[in-house]
């Protein structure tokens, strides 16, 4: 799986609803952290 920049996810929470990213790439979670405002939850 991959979220890329979080593309996905910003527009689903400007229509607010919810939604789930999943990236394994660290940089990308970094990005999509900075550009969101949100938690990121690793397991």
């Amino acid at each position: 799986f991959f979220a890329g920049s979080g593309t996905t996810g910003a527009v689903a929470g400007s229509l607010g609803r919810k939604f789930v990213l999943v990236d394994e790439n660290s940089d990308a979670v970094a990005i999509m952290r900075a550009r969101l405002g949100i938690e990121v939850v690793f397991s």
